[in-house]
């Protein structure tokens, strides 16, 4: 017997024509933006329009005006790229409002802050800096924005490299305790030693996916990339690499043999737990910093730590204000100055700055802030187990703790670092929504549905 169609062919009901046509597939990045991209992740990447620019140095409390006209510059074109999807902002404010009230924190500082015209001119800055992650992590999906931040490494790893090579007075340390050191286009080894680290993890995203010479290109960078990082004998930076590896490798195991990963990580835990055994005495902690070139005090940082803690709590819970406490010339920071016998310009700790910027107000806020982006990324490679960068926020929130070890990055205008931070955050928070379960929400259901019922339980 024969099928016949249901209902027949006369019978058909015709097809519903659409009254409007579908709205038109949205454009990638042209030429230009990519190139936009590329420019700006080169500009705070690196310290070149500081050190070019007349910046002084690294901890100068004055930029010229040629300084600020160039990032100003280049927050107002980022401005103006995200107005033509103004519903990122909307977007911002109520899918991540950890993150956003992080990013408002030097405005409302400034109700209480010591130095109220430089938090808010240094809030500016922040906003612009925050800015360029959104407009990042909007507009490129994770390959391509890999490939312009490996890109702008390799740009950055060979202006570093003439620099050292045909510029020695500024591409190397002068420092008693660091002559000969590497810096590039940064002021201080450890800038180029976090860039580069950075820069190497990218180039190594960007190695995994390349075919052709492509693939050659991107070995060709992590190789020069990796020269940068151990010339500039930046312990912490080393460390991050090969922490930044490490979790590479274990989220690739993750998203390949998810039903045996758990051995993967009890093997990763174990030996962690190993290494973090000599810690736990003070013999074992100096010598594990002699083998690492460091002393006791973490090259005196120690000692400036202490009397961090001890000025945070004459202000414990809202601090001095966003970027208000170091200036030179007030009594409290000469004192400091006189204890050490050395100007510090900032604490070199991103813990000791979050609570000399907001006290524990701030600290927590942060804090709440990494641990949801960091669940929230590890929850976003999961989600993507055939999309190798999908592990890249979570690469990136173990990077972002060692850089925050013996430096600050947290809120830290121009800066990349921070950039980046605010745009995995923020994708995140786009792609994973995080609900918080009480141990009386089984309860709270039962009884919610035992009143639709009628009571019955």
């Amino acid at each position: 017997m024969r099928d016949v169609p249901w209902p027949p062919r006369s019978e058909r009901r015709p097809r519903k024509t659409q009254s409007t046509p579908p709205p038109p597939a949205a454009h990638g990045p042209s030429r230009l933006e990519r190139g936009f991209a590329l420019f700006a992740a080169v500009l705070m990447g690196t310290q070149s329009v500081t050190m070019f620019l007349g910046g002084g140095t690294e901890g100068a409390s004055a930029r010229p005006l040629a300084v600020h006209l160039a990032f100003l510059s280049l927050y107002f074109v980022t401005f103006l790229l995200l107005l033509r999807t103004p519903r990122v902002f909307a977007s911002f404010f109520a899918g991540a409002p950890l993150l956003a009230l992080a990013v408002m924190w030097p405005f409302v500082s400034a109700l209480w802050s010591i130095d109220r015209g430089a938090s808010l001119q240094r809030g500016v800055a922040l906003a612009g800096t925050s800015l360029v992650g959104l407009y990042l992590t909007w507009r490129y999906p994770l390959p391509q924005l890999v490939r312009i931040l490996a890109t702008a490494a390799v740009i950055a790893g060979a202006g570093s490299l003439l620099l050292i090579l045909f510029v020695p007075s500024l591409g190397r340390m002068t420092t008693e305790s660091w002559v000969g050191a590497w810096r590039g286009l940064y002021f201080h080894k450890n800038s180029l030693g976090l860039s580069t680290s950075l820069g190497s993890v990218m180039l190594v995203f960007a190695l995994r996916d390349a075919r052709g010479p492509a693939k050659l290109w991107a070995a060709a960078g992590l190789s020069l990339t990796l020269v940068l990082l151990v010339g500039s004998r930046s312990t912490t930076a080393l460390l991050a690499f090969i922490a930044m590896t490490g979790v590479m490798a274990w989220s690739r195991n993750l998203q390949r043999r998810p039903a045996t990963a758990w051995l993967f990580t009890l093997m990763v835990l174990a030996l962690l737990t190993f290494a973090a055994l000599p810690l736990m005495s003070a013999s074992g902690f100096g010598a594990i910093m002699a083998f690492l070139g460091k002393n006791a005090e973490i090259s005196g940082r120690l000692p400036l730590w202490d009397i961090v803690l001890r000025i945070s709590e004459q202000r414990p819970w809202l601090g001095y204000g966003y970027e208000a406490f170091w200036n030179p010339d007030t009594p409290m920071v000469r004192w400091v100055a006189q204890t050490l016998r050395y100007m510090p310009f900032y604490s070199h700790s991103g813990v000791m700055e979050t609570l000399l910027n907001g006290g524990r107000v701030l600290l927590v806020l942060v804090l709440l802030l990494y641990v949801s982006t960091l669940v929230r990324a590890y929850l976003f490679m999961r989600a993507n187990p055939g999309e190798k960068t999908a592990a890249l926020p979570l690469v990136f929130c173990f990077f972002f703790i060692f850089a925050n070890f013996s430096e600050s990055k947290v809120l830290l205008r121009n800066d990349i670092v921070w950039s980046l931070f605010v745009g995995f955050s923020f994708l995140t928070a786009r792609s994973v929504r995080l609900s918080v379960r009480t141990p009386l929400a089984p309860f709270a259901t039962a009884m919610s549905t035992a009143a639709r019922q009628g009571g019955r339980i």
